[in-house]
């Protein structure tokens, strides 16, 4: 697994950590790429967007539970098709698998 970039932004006062994630669905190879975004550098809980192929954008937030490092994430796409994933961290890196409507995915961050 490999950590991919992470970059610190300022929202309102407020810490704000990015982190990128990059997905594969399962089906046929395509990727995508997104954006976690966690406040406070709280990686524990946030929001995050998924950018599809043809512009869709899926929005949603995460949350991991702090003891067993494991979450979920459910989200809405802009193409009417919903998602959710579950999360296994190592603190700033992690996978998730899940499904974008019926078609299942890989996730890394």
């Amino acid at each position: 697994m490999k950590i991919l970039s992470v970059s610190v932004a300022v929202l309102t006062g407020a810490c704000a950590v990015a982190t990128d994630l990059r997905g594969t669905f399962s089906d046929t190879g395509e990727r995508f790429t997104g954006q976690s975004i966690n406040l406070s550098g709280n990686y524990y809980a946030g929001t995050l967007q998924l950018l599809l192929v043809g512009g869709v954008k899926c929005d949603g937030v995460y949350a991991i539970d702090r003891a067993t490092a494991e979450g979920h994430a459910k989200f809405h796409c802009s193409d009417g098709r919903s998602g959710r994933m579950s999360i296994k961290s190592t603190g700033w890196a992690g996978s998730a698998h899940g499904h974008i409507g019926d078609r299942a995915f890989t996730l890394v961050f």
